[in-house]
């Protein structure tokens, strides 16, 4: 598939502004209003405080160009974790945890998400109490499609060889009452670890789907704020945190992600020490 480029994301950011302006129409919400004129202007060149022009981002949950960037970014912290924490008597498997979508709809999804996090999170304490080496990448989604609300996860799990599927399936069967469908059962490869970095750090608006605009714009009208998240004094908001690395070794890769420059230090630190060792040596 061709790459899609800069201009053809700001054509396809539009249709996006034009839903956030019709709801704004509809319900007179100024948060549409405001995510109506950001995501219009995203990508828009400015003059920063240096003097220097520089492209306007609007961080906008919905925003195409930026759900690319933060998607693109999520995925290189993925592949950069499932690289650097490969551990021996370990496997890596793809999970989707997944529940009936019988009961949610526009009023309650924002409830229903919050529950099934919850559940997520017990889950994850739970498995730790059957493997306690266990790490695992969280990623949270919801789709819209006919009207219905999919409230789903992905998971990449680093596990004990000898856990099974049964078990995973039945501890998430008791705690959600929910059903665990299973994806690559191990990585034997770069290009798996680059499939499942990709499941993991997928957008909240897809441009390379054409989605139904109904759905579309249902899934804005009621997900913008809770994407949003908290709106903070500085009347900032704090955004939903849907991507998460848990156990100590995903934990540890990523921090080294975060912060490069410890790493270089650590690795300076263990190259002197070795230096030292050999200098003792020779006397």
């Amino acid at each position: 598939m061709a790459r899609i480029t800069d201009d053809e994301i700001r054509i396809l950011n539009q249709k996006i502004s034009k839903i956030y302006e019709e709801l704004w129409e509809e319900t007179g919400d100024e948060l549409f209003r405001i995510s109506y004129e950001k995501t219009m202007r995203c990508g828009e060149v400015v003059k920063g405080k240096d003097g220097k022009g520089k492209h306007y981002n609007c961080h906008d949950p919905f925003c195409l160009r930026c759900n690319r960037r933060k998607k693109n970014e999520n995925r290189k912290k993925t592949e950069y974790v499932l690289q650097n924490a490969k551990r021996k008597g370990m496997k890596y498997i793809h999970v989707i945890l997944t529940k009936s979508n019988k009961e949610t709809n526009e009023l309650n999804v924002t409830e229903k998400a919050e529950e099934m996090k919850n559940e997520v999170f017990e889950f994850i304490e739970e498995m730790k109490k059957i493997d306690k080496k266990i790490n695992v990448i969280a990623s949270e989604e919801i789709e819209v499609k006919s009207g219905k609300f999919n409230i789903h996860w992905h998971f990449v799990m680093q596990i004990n060889k000898r856990l099974s599927q049964k078990a995973i399936k039945e501890l998430w069967g008791r705690i959600s009452d929910g059903i665990a469908v299973f994806g690559k059962n191990k990585i034997k490869d770069e290009w798996q670890e680059k499939t499942m970095a990709y499941y993991i750090s997928k957008e909240k608006t897809d441009f390379r789907k054409k989605d139904d605009e109904n759905d579309l714009k249902l899934k804005i009208r009621t997900l913008l704020e809770f994407y949003k998240g908290k709106k903070a004094k500085n009347g900032k908001w704090t955004g939903r945190q849907t991507l998460f690395f848990k156990g100590e070794r995903f934990e540890k890769a990523i921090k080294d992600y975060n912060n490069p420059k410890i790493e270089v230090k650590e690795n300076e630190k263990i190259e002197e020490m070795k230096e030292q060792i050999e200098q003792l040596k020779k006397q």
